[in-house]
């Protein structure tokens, strides 16, 4: 029995893997193109403020999603070489990639009432509390909120599964 569950974990190891290391690989892709095509177009996006601030977030925003996905892939795939996940090293992945959504989460908050002026100015729609050319957007990232939360539960709970295995071994 417990060598079928742990079976089952180096076959789920290795999909998540995959998936992972897909998305990892995707986002480097999205950056790469997004400057390859700067070159090609011949016109870069930074001449104008307003795509220039969107282009900026966006590649903020692949930069963490891909370290995160690189940290995710690297679990898995300790997992899928029979390592338990209820150790340190998979706590301070799970953690960083915790930190790295809040700290993504807490500049969009911060970014987007510096930011909103400028996409005002530039024609871009923006919605506030007042409508007009000076109104502020603000906006959340519910996504990014709950995947943070998500992210330090899932290092909460891998870190109470190490502490009960050293207790495990200790009385065995």
């Amino acid at each position: 029995m417990i060598n079928a569950s742990l079976s089952k974990a180096n076959r789920a190891g290795k999909v998540f893997c995959i998936v992972f290391s897909c998305a990892a690989a995707f986002s480097a892709l999205f950056a790469i193109l997004f400057f390859v095509l700067q070159v090609v177009v011949g016109e870069s996006v930074f001449s104008d403020p307003a795509l220039a601030v969107g282009a900026i977030y966006s590649l903020v925003e692949t930069a963490v999603m891909f370290a995160v996905y690189v940290l995710c892939a690297r679990l898995a795939y300790d997992v899928s070489r029979g390592m338990t996940p209820f150790c340190k090293v998979q706590v301070k992945r799970i953690t960083r990639a915790g930190w790295l959504m809040l700290a993504f989460t807490l500049l969009g908050l911060v970014w987007d009432p510096i930011t909103s002026p400028i996409l005002a100015s530039s024609s871009s729609l923006a919605v506030g509390f007042e409508g007009g050319q000076d109104s502020i957007d603000f906006h959340i990232n519910f996504g990014a909120l709950v995947a943070t939360g998500a992210f330090f539960l899932f290092s909460y709970i891998l870190n109470y599964g190490k502490t009960l295995q050293e207790l495990a071994d200790e009385t065995a």
